[in-house]
């Protein structure tokens, strides 16, 4: 019984569901497309609404889960954000990226704790952007916690602390992000690339990105 049980499954699978057709490969093409523009343009209440219709679709792709997720942050819908980082992280498509994303969702919808337990994750995953620990004001409801100080001090030797009691310079990128400086010159530049994200570049060349 199960064997046929069986047979019969890879059967219904095999056959049930006809191959996509070119109008519909041409279709999703279209879409993906749509999709990606509206992103680069920053539309992304608009944006969200075509990578759901996407990931109807293909649930499996982590790039469209990783942009839904970006969109959803941007517009607020946190839990949206924080739902589809998961699923980004557990296809491990930009995990660290995804992990510290879900703490910045967590944050800013003033879940301090759980944004806490979120951004420990992402840094024991390898989250490499120091800087932005510092900097990003999605995490400001969390620098007057003790847990806080806690995460940063075992995070940074004395060594690679920046000097933030110098000037900051300050870069238009989704907002204003504060660059730390050192005798007046930045010790990070921005660099957007074609799909809106950020990567820093240190000087010295040595990079760490989000």
């Amino acid at each position: 019984m199960r064997r046929l049980l069986s047979v019969l499954s890879v059967f219904v699978l095999t056959n049930a569901i006809p191959p996509m057709t070119e109008c519909q490969q041409k279709t999703n093409v279209t879409l993906q497309l749509l999709a990606d523009s509206l992103y680069a343009k920053r539309l992304y209440e608009e944006a969200a609404g075509a990578y759901e219709r996407l990931l109807k679709i293909d649930d499996t792709n982590g790039e469209n889960w990783y942009r839904l997720g970006r969109s959803s942050l941007h517009v607020s819908n946190f839990e949206k954000a924080i739902e589809t980082f998961k699923r980004a992280a557990e296809l491990d498509h930009r995990k660290t990226s995804s992990l510290y994303n879900i703490a910045c969702s967590y944050s800013r919808s003033n879940r301090v704790d759980d944004a806490l337990e979120w951004i420990n994750r992402a840094i024991e995953a390898g989250f490499g952007n120091k800087y932005l620990l510092l900097v990003d004001t999605d995490l400001d409801i969390l620098r007057g916690e003790p847990e806080w100080q806690h995460i940063i001090s075992s995070y940074f030797k004395t060594s690679e602390f920046p000097d933030l009691s110098q000037p900051v310079l300050k870069i238009r990128n989704r907002g204003v992000i504060n660059v730390p400086m050192r005798d007046g010159v930045p010790l990070a530049t921005e660099v957007l690339e074609p799909e809106g994200e950020v990567r820093w570049r240190r000087r010295s060349k040595m990079e760490c990105s989000i």
